[in-house]
């Protein structure tokens, strides 16, 4: 199945996929960063994080100094595997659809033993597009690779979940 031929999920259940998967990268790459993370989640997952036109100075493009931060162009990556992953989810167009698809989806991110891993040709997809949105947003390429593994590294890992703390 093609991108964009698959499932797009609700709003809802995009933002919090994508909370998930940004702060379980956030833990294995930068935990001192989810503090921030959950400080100004509203401003990165509302079109707040990383966009082009940004520099490093104000990443955000909402006036938090986030310089050096990494959470940003985690939050990009994050949202971008989330929803390619989604748009290869194998069903029926619809309603239940999106349900089944965001189902697997916080199954995959949980580590649940009963999740097939990904397909390792879906993960090299997954890599890809999310170095390159890294890439897009004037990461350089060493950071970008660092954001683009970790996010392969988490959704191919068979751990549990990072515990969620507050808000």
């Amino acid at each position: 199945m093609a991108v964009g031929d698959g499932p797009v999920l609700d709003a809802e259940d995009e933002r919090m996929l994508v909370t998930r998967l940004t702060r379980q990268v956030l833990a294995d790459t930068a935990p001192e960063e989810i503090a921030a993370f959950d400080a100004y989640r509203a401003g990165f997952l509302t079109g707040g994080a990383v966009g082009e036109g940004h520099g490093r100075e104000d990443p955000l493009g909402f006036g938090v100094e986030a310089s050096g931060l990494l959470t940003p162009y985690v939050v990009v990556a994050a949202t971008a595997a989330i929803r390619l992953l989604a748009a290869t989810f194998p069903s029926a167009p619809g309603a239940e659809a999106k349900v089944a698809a965001a189902t697997w989806l916080r199954r995959l991110l949980d580590g649940n033993g009963d999740i097939s891993p990904s397909p390792s040709a879906v993960l090299a997809r997954v890599r890809e597009a999310t170095f390159q949105v890294c890439r897009r947003t004037g990461v350089d390429p060493a950071d970008a690779l660092l954001v683009s593994d970790a996010v392969v590294g988490r959704l191919s890992s068979s751990r549990t979940s990072v515990e969620h703390g507050g808000g």
